[in-house]
This record gives C-alpha cells, structure tokens and sequence, in this order.
C-alpha cells in the first residue's frame, strides 16, 4: 500500500495498492532460496508479501505484513485522548476530531489489537458542509463529500494497532458519518459546540410560544428555538425539516433558488439534545429577510410526523 493514491498506476488507485506478482526472480543457494524485487520510487507506507496459487480457487500458502516507521502511535493516542473530541460509535474502533488554530482539521481512527480484516475492509467517510454550495459542483446534488478511504492511505498496522489520520475540508462541518459497511457507524456534528441547553431553556420558560405542536417554537432574534417538556428518547430520534423562505429568493444560493426556500434539516443531536426530561434545540437563522418558516419531523419514506408554520412579520 502507499502512503498516497496519487502514487500509483491510475489502475490500481482505487484499491490504493501496487499489486506485483512475480516468477523465478531468485535463486536457489546452499539449499536456501533467494529473491530480490525491485520497489518503487514513492513512499511506501505497508509491504504485504507471501506465496499463493492461484485459478478458480485462489489461496496463500504464507502471507506477512511489514508497516515502515512512521510518528510514534503511542503519543499520537496519548496526545488525541487528551487534546481530541471522542465520537460516540457503535464499534470497535476509537474516532477522534483533533483540532487545530482552524477548527476541527483531521479525523483519527485508531483500534488496539486489529486483525488483517479490520484494515482492509475499507471506511466510508461522508462530510457533510453547513452550507452546500462549499462543496465541488458536482458534489451538491448529493449533500456531503465522498472521503472513504482505505485505512493504508492514511496509516497504516503497526504492531497489530490500526491508525489513520484523516486530513478534513477546510469548511465547517454540519454532519460526518463513518464506518466500515456491516462492521460499524458512527455520526458525529462538529459544526460548533454543544449549545447551553440549559440557558436556552430558562429564556423561554415561561414565554409564549411562537407556535405549539409536538414540539413547541419560539423565535428570538435570530435564533429558532425547540422545546418540548416531557419528551422521551423516542421523541426526537426523528429528524427535523425546516425549511426558510426568503422574502427574495435572490438571497438564497444559486442551487436552491428553483427550490424558494433554504433546506436547513438537522437531527436533534446536532443543535441540542435531552436533558433532565426534555428536548431542545437551538438554530440560528440566516440575517436575509424571511417570510417563512416551515418546520416539523419526518421519517424518509414514510412521511411527516408533525408541521407547523410561522410567519414572519417583517
């Protein structure tokens, strides 16, 4: 594997290895055998070698794996543990964000004790922007940015440890899903941190809502703010729709202009959470005049679970 894709034969870039087989390139001396191979003039970050046949059914009589030196893994955990956000994932593997004097800039995935099958199954990494038009062209359509990566691209097995250090866009981040398919998945919403819940709570409290339903609304200046009293996990599993309508649709980016509205969708995990029985969440609206707030939960595929309307009074 090499320590860049861009290495490679355009070929092989996809799977980001150089596969060479070869024939009768040693010699046999004093009963002992002998190859000598040639290797690549760019950075090779793991060497996996051994002896197979192949045909129908392919297997290896031997295989061994040798990863070269890289930083030191025990203090870049150590150095994660302490100066990185955990995601929360149902897996095995640890995923940090590390931080720098820009924001969130490399993802880290590490796991002791990781088998062949663990690195070479390959990760999905879907990055999300706050605002879509930061994403290439070609990418809007879809929402997020495609990263999936094989973990030799960006770290590599040493000592029976995985690793990778992932390089992140330089815009912010609403939403990252990764894993490895039918391994694991985690989501993780670095756009800012966790909102005070709690003092958003005490500004309302009391306060007449903008709107009520299974959630009730409130509008404070610039922010839309969620509160339901007595709500279970259940309740905001569901992800929320809101949708803003500008007084002129010249304001919104050029791809959502067919649209007339800004799609700022969210699941609650990123602009709130529960705390102590209830649910709320805190969004910020865009400074352009609004004429409309559409807002409520769906389930895709299935349709709305509740919806209101808030008109805005310019």
């Amino acid at each position: 594997p090499n320590q860049s894709p861009r290495g490679l034969p355009n070929a092989w870039r996809p799977a980001a290895e150089d596969y060479q087989e070869f024939y009768n390139l040693g010699v046999g001396l004093d009963g002992r055998c002998l190859g000598v191979i040639g290797l690549p003039d760019y950075p090779i970050a793991q060497i996996i070698v051994g002896q197979g046949y192949s045909g129908k059914e392919k297997y290896a009589l031997w295989e061994e794996w040798h990863s070269f030196a890289g930083p030191d893994l025990e203090e870049i955990v150590a150095a994660l543990r302490q100066n990185s956000r955990q995601i929360s994932l149902r897996g095995d593997f640890e995923v940090f964000l590390a931080s720098g004097e820009a924001g969130y800039q490399r993802l880290i995935y590490y796991k002791g004790g990781c088998s062949r099958q663990d690195y070479r199954a390959r990760f999905q990494l879907h990055i999300y922007p706050v605002e879509p038009a930061a994403l290439p062209p070609e990418r809007r359509e879809y929402g997020f940015a495609n990263q999936d990566f094989l973990l030799s691209h960006y770290g590599g097995w040493p000592g029976g440890e995985c690793f990778a250090v992932v390089p992140l866009p330089d815009y912010p981040i609403a939403e990252i899903h990764t894993g490895q398919a039918d391994r694991w998945e985690g989501t993780l919403y670095p756009a800012a941190d966790p909102p005070d819940l709690r003092a958003a709570d005490a500004a309302v409290s009391g306060v007449e809502p903008d709107a009520r339903s299974f959630f009730d609304l409130y509008r404070q200046g610039n922010k839309l703010i969620y509160r339901r009293e007595s709500c279970a996990e259940g309740d905001a599993a569901a992800r929320f729709f809101l949708h803003i309508v500008p007084v002129d649709a010249a304001d919104l980016p050029p791809e959502r202009r067919p649209h007339g509205f800004a799609n700022r969708d969210f699941p609650l995990a990123r602009q709130g959470g529960r705390f102590d029985g209830k649910c709320l969440a805190t969004v910020s609206l865009p400074d352009y005049p609004i004429t409309q707030i559409r807002t409520g939960q769906y389930i895709p595929g299935q349709g709305q679970l509740w919806a209101v309307e808030l008109a805005v009074e310019q």
